[in-house]
């Protein structure tokens, strides 16, 4: 007979659930040049304005580089700062 931990095997499980659940643009990369985000359904609209904040700390205005598509749903958002 083999036992399982139930409370080990249920904190896997909310971790996997958060790991797929994204709220928020996750910044992948960020510097004075430009912004990457990852984002999941229809989160293009705050990146634009998350992107537009990062680039006036420098001074700069955002534009929009590139999108790509990721992996399921996800998509690559590139920003550059000029």
């Amino acid at each position: 007979m083999k036992f399982v931990n139930l409370a080990a095997l249920a904190a896997v499980t909310v971790l996997a659930g958060c790991a797929t659940f994204q709220s928020k643009p996750v910044v992948s990369q960020a510097d004075a040049g430009g912004v990457t985000y990852r984002i999941k359904g229809e989160q293009l609209d705050d990146t634009v304005t998350l992107a537009r904040d990062h680039c006036a700390t420098f001074g700069r205005t955002a534009f929009q580089d590139s999108i790509s598509r990721g992996s399921g749903d996800s998509r690559i958002v590139r920003y550059l700062c000029s």
